[in-house]
């Protein structure tokens, strides 16, 4: 009989081979998804505009969905930052990672802590150009953080701060957070890992349509994140969240450390006396749960009361009945703050914040982490929890300098800003961090351009916060005064500055709140008032059309109406120049809307412009959203140079075309 041929390879030479024929195969079929198809995991910094040796680049606000597999990214935030390469050879990066309270939640970006750091290294290094990457996500735990920091490496930075530790158990990629590959750091590396591929993209885009509105696909984080249930203090996952915490805290201290960065680490801030924990009943029989209903009643009944030492007796007794629970040790550190007692209040709100069964906050073993770890590594740290602390009454962190559970306030963004500004300046060897964080809280809000909206807005947006599931249970009192401070201060604000909030709300308006204010500030003629919003506006949103060119123009024509323009206001213009003389290479941005912008900026600084203004009118797109300023100053300086008629004829034209007949006629009454 004859054999059969064997195979030249053998029988694991044949295995190898169909091995590395899927592999390649893999790889081709990952290589059409993302090149052919354009199926790409979004980086970290996007090319804007090209000119000669210069680069407009920004930080992608994108990026941040390479970490939200299978969830609706509605609440997710990152803040875009566009900044111009090479950068000057006398420049201070600072990248500042971490999750919603970097990224500055519920604050526009130029009210949020790093906003601040800059203007205070500024202020301290006025001969350096100050740099600070905001680089925060909303809902990441440090596993994401710690791949951020790999991938901000691409921005050379001086220095990275790293605020993380919120996060550790429901965040995405948290120990609780199931869907993002486990509870252990290896299995949630293997599937990020896996998520990066764009075969896994096509895929889960693919699917995405099938998904249920009920599952993990939701328009609230706070669901989302807490869909994994209550965390007992004894759970397991607890134990991982810690040792990940460590582990990757580790990684960003390396991996910053190898690319001749410093990093400077801090512990979180979190609302300890304010903020209650979560309802949770023991488990225990019914006939001892009904006992616990009723002495937990009365307890609490006695508090409404004000006999706080009574309260106090009955909350002691529920302890020692059924042992110590998050709610329990809340109202107990509440009766003893009442009494005087504040040392003994802070354990107790400290000990409810870490037995909390919803631990949306960073319990004691955790700051502990940050904190012994930076000594290990001999890295750089300001311990965040024991700076509010300081500046908080002695019962504990509270509403003073808290929005909600976890994000600093007002007050809250300068202090924390203070902090980590203080240690960046002792790293880089100035002297002069005492003076730079000396200055009032007052100064470095005007340098922001604060306002009363931005104050508005955030009452509105923690008032509905904290009165819907599952922020509601026990804050009730917080959620009624935020309600009252929202109501007093409608009352005082201006007419225009309540129209402009109406806009913004409703979405008719531009994105920016103090755009839409100054904008109907200015319409009614309260140009004073319009000026500090136009000026405000133009801090929120850099190269951009609306946020910087128009904001910075009419923050300058408001100036010039009213109070007249200085020496540093008209260098302000003249930086925006600078800037538009970048953008306006962008496709994005017409010929026609360049012309005006760069004519109307010439007009305000030398009284020049008019043949670029001109030009700007036969883009109608100029003449629909332009046409006020543009026919003011037409009908002011073409009677100047002769021409009366060329006036005349552009205000009719273009008022008729518009709509405005009665502006029309009020700019040709004016010039006779």
């Amino acid at each position: 009989m004859e054999q059969e041929p064997r195979s030249l390879l053998g029988p694991r030479g044949a295995a190898v081979a169909a091995l590395l024929l899927g592999i390649l195969l893999v790889v081709a079929l990952e290589w059409c998804v993302r090149y052919a198809l354009d199926v790409r995991i979004p980086p970290l910094v996007v090319d804007l505009v090209k000119d000669g040796k210069r680069t407009l680049r920004s930080i992608n606000p994108d990026y941040a969905r390479r970490f939200f597999s299978g969830v609706d990214v509605t609440g997710m935030r990152m803040t875009p930052y566009p900044f111009v390469e090479p950068r000057p050879p006398n420049a201070l990066r600072v990248v500042v990672v971490g999750g919603s309270t970097v990224q500055g939640y519920p604050h526009p970006r130029r009210l949020t802590a790093s906003a601040y750091i800059q203007a205070m290294l500024q202020k301290a290094l006025p001969d350096q150009h100050i740099e600070v990457f905001n680089l925060g996500i909303t809902a990441i735990s440090s596993f994401a953080v710690a791949r951020t920091v790999e991938d901000a490496m691409v921005l050379e930075p001086d220095a990275v701060v790293i605020y993380t530790g919120h996060n550790e158990i429901y965040g995405v990629y948290g120990s609780a957070s199931l869907s993002q590959g486990g509870s252990s750091l290896w299995a949630k590396e293997l599937h990020y890992r896996a998520m990066q591929w764009g075969l896994t993209t096509l895929v889960r885009r693919a699917l995405q349509p099938l998904a249920e509105s009920g599952g993990e696909v939701s328009t609230s984080l706070l669901r989302v994140m807490s869909a994994a249930g209550t965390v007992a203090d004894d759970d397991a996952r607890r134990g991982m969240a810690e040792e990940n915490l460590r582990a990757n805290v580790l990684d960003m201290i390396e991996t910053t450390r190898a690319h001749g960065a410093v990093p400077i680490l801090c512990t979180v801030a979190s609302n300890e006396r304010g903020f209650a924990p979560a309802y949770i009943e023991p488990p225990v029989e019914s006939r001892d749960l009904a006992d616990w209903k009723d002495r937990l009643g009365r307890a609490q009944d006695l508090y409404n009361a004000r006999d706080y030492a009574a309260s106090l007796d009955d909350f002691d007794g529920l302890v020692e009945a059924y042992g110590a629970s998050a709610w329990t040790q809340f109202f107990r550190g509440r009766c003893l703050e009442m009494m005087g007692r504040d040392a003994e209040a802070r354990r107790a709100y400290i000990r409810a914040r870490d037995l909390d069964p919803t631990p949306w906050r960073a319990s004691s073993a955790l700051s502990e982490i940050i904190r012994t770890t930076a000594r290990e590594q001999g890295a750089a740290w300001m311990d965040g929890e024991a700076l509010f602390a300081q500046y908080s009454p002695p019962a504990g962190i509270g509403w003073e300098l808290m929005d909600d559970h976890v994000h600093p306030s007002a007050r809250g963004q300068v202090l924390l800003a203070r902090g980590i500004a203080e240690v960046l300046l002792e790293q880089i060897g100035s002297d002069r961090a005492s003076e730079t964080i000396g200055l009032a809280d007052e100064t470095y809000e005007a340098i922001q351009g604060d306002t009363p909206l931005e104050r508005l807005a955030v009452y509105h947006d923690m008032h509905i916060l904290l009165s819907e599931e599952p922020m509601s249970r026990g804050n009730e009192q917080q959620a009624a005064t935020l309600a009252e401070q929202a109501d007093s201060l409608w009352k005082v604000l201006a007419p225009g500055e309540q129209s402009g909030y109406q806009r913004w709300r409703s979405g008719k308006g531009p994105a920016i709140l103090a755009l839409n204010a100054a904008d109907q500030l200015f319409a009614s003629g309260d140009i004073q008032r319009a000026a500090i919003y136009y000026r405000a506006a133009s801090l929120e949103e850099p190269f951009t059309p609306w946020g910087d060119m128009w904001a910075t123009l009419r923050w300058g024509r408001s100036l010039q109406l009213s109070t007249g323009l200085g020496q540093a206001e008209r260098a302000r213009i003249k930086a925006m120049q600078e800037r538009l003389s970048l953008l306006a290479q962008s496709p994005d941005l017409s010929p026609g809307l360049a012309n005006f912008f760069s004519g109307y900026a010439q007009y305000l600084l030398e009284g020049a412009g008019i043949e670029l203004l001109e030009g700007a009118l036969g883009d109608a797109q100029v003449r629909r959203l332009f046409f006020y300023d543009l026919l003011a100053i037409l009908s002011e300086k073409l009677p100047e140079m002769g021409r009366r008629a060329d006036a005349e004829r552009y205000i009719r034209t273009v008022s008729d075309e518009v709509g405005q007949p009665d502006y029309g006629r009020f700019l040709l009454a004016r010039m006779r």
